[in-house]
């Protein structure tokens, strides 16, 4: 039987989140064939050894790679290897750190893309868990359902997508050009800018995955504690979209500048550099005056001040609703 959808996951030192990564891959129920390709990067806890546990208890689903050396410190292009051993007409996507929580969220999505030949990509909506304080936020990418528009894919005005609300066509990704759409660090944002141009995007409101923040066995979580780095990243992006405006024969060059002017804000936010942030074209076309406010606030209070305002409003916000649930 062929296999429908190939699910790439990629690990390296998660014993402490691997489990749940994989608990959410085995409880997904589909009426079509699911390969799950787990590549550990040769991990130096037991993150392998639980990969095993898995691999034993479902070798129908679990097909892992274990590698003996670390493949990213060689400068490797893993998911670029992966993609072309896969076989699924369908490619997903969940690194072993975060983790899905709607049990029929590839059903869902590839039963949309089977209905609509067109679309090359659906995304979901998905909770930001921040490793350090346990708080859980919505990411809310983008503000309603629906197809997508280039302007949107490219600029997100909302929160980030999460790599782990990601079905792709996969014979549509294995011709994407790497001259133009490679960028050090950064995968996502020019595949999902890629396949945008090969066909429809379709966003689904769901919450389906959690993805974490503030982990430092992430390249997320690094650039956040290293200035050489994030800005190597805003070189990098910025350099990807100017490559990109060309490639699409300068056709959205309004929403490339806007999401370039987005780039420069998260860079001085990552920064701290508050003043900077706020006055690009990009926060000030896209905030109202309440999140100035807001803003305005967080920007000059203590981070660890702020992580315990917002673990109290979340622990008021539970009880909350634990009280209305016992009415």
């Amino acid at each position: 039987m062929s296999t429908t959808v190939s699910v790439i996951c990629l690990a390296y030192n998660h014993e402490k989140y691997i489990r749940k990564t994989l608990e959410g891959f085995v409880a997904q129920k589909t009426n079509f064939s699911v390969e799950y390709i787990v590549h550990d990067d040769a991990s130096t806890d037991s993150t392998a050894s639980i990969i095993q546990e898995f691999e034993e208890k479902y070798p129908d689903l679990i097909k892992p790679i274990y590698q003996k050396e670390n493949q990213y410190s060689k400068g490797v292009a893993i998911i670029r290897n992966l993609q072309m051993q896969v076989q699924g007409k369908y490619i997903a996507f969940c690194e072993g750190d975060d983790y899905w929580i709607d049990e029929y969220k590839l059903q869902k999505q590839v039963a949309f893309m089977e209905q609509h030949p067109e679309c090359t990509l659906t995304i979901h909506n998905g909770f930001r868990l921040n490793d350090r304080t346990g708080q859980l936020k919505p990411l809310n990418p983008y503000k309603v359902k629906g197809f997508l528009s280039m302007g949107e894919v490219l600029v997100e005005s909302g929160g980030m997508t999460p790599t782990a609300s990601m079905v792709i066509k996969s014979d549509v990704w294995k011709k994407m050009p790497v001259d133009v759409f490679k960028v050090p660090e950064v995968g996502d944002r020019p595949r999902r800018l890629y396949l945008a141009t090969q066909g429809s995007v379709y966003y689904f409101d769901d919450i389906m995955c959690v993805y974490r923040t503030d982990n430092m066995n992430s390249f997320g979580g690094t650039i956040m504690h290293d200035n050489e780095k994030s800005k190597k990243l805003l070189d990098n992006m910025i350099s990807f979209f100017d490559r990109f405006n060309k490639y699409t024969d300068f056709k959205y060059t309004d929403a490339i500048e806007l999401a370039k002017s987005k780039e420069y804000y998260l860079y001085y936010v990552r920064e701290k550099m508050y003043s900077e942030a706020a006055k690009t074209y990009y926060y000030r076309e896209n905030t109202t005056k309440k999140e100035k406010i807001k803003d305005f606030i967080k920007w000059r209070t203590p981070k660890p001040v702020l992580d315990r305002i917002n673990l109290c409003i979340d622990k008021i916000m539970h009880l909350r609703k634990s009280i209305t649930k016992g009415n």
